[in-house]
């Protein structure tokens, strides 16, 4: 296995938690004393867990909001925000004028969540709070809001008198439309908190890069005037000589397209720095259209170490010069290594579609079905003969994967959907038939359609909705309600509207509500009902299961490798019922045996997909729990395609993901070995079997 990723001094993860925790003064709910198992508060919280997951303000929820015990008022309040029904930012500007601190965070943390700017005075006065924990949540707050009006309230935030506060401005402040008024706190920033100097370089970073490297995912970043930028990119330059590994994956990450010798030669010497997420980020930010070939770039194509492989393949992709051509070219002809070659592949189709197009068959009969669904994608759109001719076959591919890429492929082209799609939409596949029901709703938006061509749509939009009625997955039949919505007020795909209000899956019933929003002018959100009916008595279980610390041990392999284990400390505080759906699937075996379908180098590692494509999941999905968590180096979290479609695949950041905050559910923590096993995980290792136990995670692992 490969080097470890960024390693953080234990003083910086030491800080990064406490900065999790939102402040330094007093801990929020997450440190709260758990409940036991004949606390008479029990089954309050369990109705409230209930409420939650059925995603149903209720009677018992609505009561607990006036509880006099404030751990429940807290629980309620978090509740409140997560199921975000339409009465949902009055009841936490409320919960602001709550007489303890944790609740007011949570109520200030919500309306975050819910962007209401609406809530915007009340926020205000709540930066002017007297706890640290309840201005930190307001700063994050404030952020994903954005308002103009609300800069001079931030900036005292930024010269708040307590470190964690003046972290989580720092986090935030990058979103404003013109961050110019964070400029000076940004730069100036010089402090042993090594948590506060990070969360500086980051919103420097996101500010650097904006509009220069591809479009992150999450909030948009402001935009600087060119004097800010050059001032940004100067503090960026000292910030590469940090101590701290993850402040200089910043400064590298920032500095994406050097304008001025002092940046490159900082980002040259990121190249070489003994921490491999440094040089990943390093080599990304050298890696932009029409940059001329160094050594540098040839060292990490021939490092050995193949995150920094793939990284610096991807990169290619963005140069588009014709020496980046070669180098895939040499690369693609002599890798043996299936990740890094069909990143290679991908990139060459981006820098000469038409020799990519040429070996694409070649690909797409080769064993691998990734490369064979690269191919595909490779000759997206057009329609030759021979690029016809490997489509065909491929949307024929008994791999899900290349089947989807198969048909994703002939988006565009023109003719008969029965020539250009062939058996797809009667694919046996919900994958399959949610990459048709796309193409076939982009097809039904064209100007220029004629009569036969709708009809067919029409009739296809009817045929996929028949064969995904009995999905248990729902992708399929959310995809062909987006399809029908976009057929506009057409009587045969509002009959299909009108079914999926009474589907099983309460994300197809919403998706129908929507659709027949946008579609007739038709109010239906009365039929969105519960997501779920469990008894009280479930909840009571999970309740009580989570009065204890609980940890899971993680066995990986790789084939011709001994097998390494780590561990993770489960957060039952803030994610209860993901972190009891964890447990439960790893005790039923869920996990034994499948692959590591993903992993993005200095970013995540994800499992937990039984199809290993990505659209797995255990034939169920549950609810988003999102808190006041930071995703650090270590944070287990759950993979979701939307809100509330998480199931079974999960992930860990294995370097600090502040975008990731308040977006992705955080339900644990790797406590054991993340340098060492997860750090070194690649595509495709094993794992062995998960297993939870009552502990922390800290205990020494038993035989085996």
């Amino acid at each position: 296995m490969q080097r470890p990723l960024a390693r953080l001094t234990a003083s910086l993860l030491s800080i990064l938690v406490v900065a999790a925790c939102a402040g330094t003064a007093k801990p929020p709910v997450a440190s709260a004393p758990k409940l036991t198992a004949d606390d008479p508060v029990l089954r309050a919280a369990a109705a409230i867990l209930r409420a939650e997951d059925r995603r149903v303000v209720d009677e018992a929820l609505r009561a607990a909001l006036s509880e006099a015990d404030p751990r429940l008022r807290a629980k309620a309040v978090r509740a409140v925000a997560r199921i975000a029904s339409s009465g949902a930012s009055a009841d936490l500007i409320a919960a602001l004028g709550d007489a303890e601190p944790p609740v007011r965070a949570e109520a200030a943390f919500g309306l975050g969540q819910l962007a209401d700017s609406a809530s915007l005075p009340r926020l205000l006065d709540a930066a002017k709070d007297s706890d640290a924990s309840v201005r930190a949540a307001v700063a994050e707050a404030l952020g994903k809001i954005h308002d103009p009006s609300s800069t001079d309230a931030m900036s005292a935030l930024l010269d708040d008198g307590d470190p964690g506060v003046r972290a989580g401005a720092r986090l935030a402040c990058w979103k404003y439309d013109d961050p110019s008024f964070a400029l000076d706190r940004l730069i100036r920033t010089a402090s042993s908190d090594a948590f506060l100097e990070f969360s500086a370089a980051y919103a420097l970073a996101r500010l650097s890069a904006a509009g220069l490297e591809p479009a992150p995912s999450g909030a948009v970043p402001g935009r600087l005037s060119e004097p800010d930028r050059a001032r940004v990119r100067e503090r960026l330059v000292a910030f590469a000589a940090s101590p701290v590994p993850e402040i200089r994956m910043q400064a590298a990450r920032g500095l994406y397209k050097p304008a001025e010798p002092r940046e490159l030669r900082a980002l040259q010497k990121l190249v070489a720095d003994p921490e491999l997420g440094v040089r990943i980020n390093a080599v990304r930010s050298l890696c932009f259209p029409g940059m001329a070939q160094e050594t540098y770039l040839q060292s990490a194509l021939d490092s050995g170490v193949t995150p920094l492989v793939v990284a610096a393949a991807e990169g290619l992709g963005r140069v588009g010069t014709g020496a980046a051509r070669d180098l895939l070219v040499h690369g693609i002809l002599k890798e043996s290594n299936l990740w890094i070659k069909e990143t290679m592949f991908a990139s060459l189709g981006k820098v000469d579609p038409e020799l990519a197009a040429g070996i694409a068959n070649g690909m797409s009969k080769d064993p691998a079905p990734e490369l064979r669904a690269a191919a595909a994608r490779n000759v997206a759109g057009r329609t030759d003969e021979k690029a016809r001719e490997i489509v065909d076959r491929l949307l024929a591919d008994a791999d899900p994967l290349v089947a989807v890429a198969a048909v994703a492929s002939r988006g565009g082209v023109d003719g008969p959907l029965s020539d250009v799609l062939k058996e797809a939409p009667a694919s046996r596949d919900p994958a399959v038939r949610q990459a048709v029901a796309r193409v076939v709703g982009l097809r039904i938006q064209r100007a220029r359609l004629t009569p036969d061509d709708r009809e067919e749509a029409l009739a296809t939009i009817e045929q996929l909705w028949t064969r995904s009625v009995a999905d248990k997955m729902p992708l399929a039949k959310v995809a062909v309600l987006e399809a029908a919505a976009r057929a506009g007020k057409e009587p045969r795909t509002r009959t299909i509207l009108a079914a999926g209000l009474d589907d099983a899956d309460r994300l197809v019933r919403l998706k129908a509500i929507e659709s027949l929003r946008s579609a007739f002018g038709e109010d239906h959100a009365d039929r969105a009902g519960a997501a779920l009916e469990r008894p009280i008595e479930d909840y009571l279980e999970i309740v009580r299961w989570a009065t204890e610390p609980r940890a899971a041990i993680v066995t990986v392999a790789r084939e011709g490798t001994a097998p390494g284990r780590f561990t993770i400390s489960l957060d039952t505080v803030n994610a209860p019922l993901a972190s009891w759906n964890f447990a439960k699937l790893a005790d039923q075996g869920f996990f034994d045996g499948l692959s590591v379908h993903r992993v993005v180098p200095n970013f995540v590692v994800q499992d937990g997909d039984p199809r290993g494509d990505g659209n797995g999941d255990p034939g169920y999905s549950i609810r988003d729990e999102f808190s006041r968590q930071h995703f650090l180096p270590g944070t287990v979290g759950m993979a979701s395609d939307g809100p509330d479609t998480a199931g079974s695949q999960w992930f860990v950041t294995v370097s600090t993901q502040p975008h990731l905050d308040g977006r992705y559910t955080a339900f644990g923590h790797v406590v054991r070995s993340l340098d060492g096993v997860v750090n070194r995980i690649l595509p495709k290792d094993k794992v062995v079997k998960i297993r939870s136990y009552a502990g922390t995670g800290t205990e020494p692992l038993p035989p085996g």
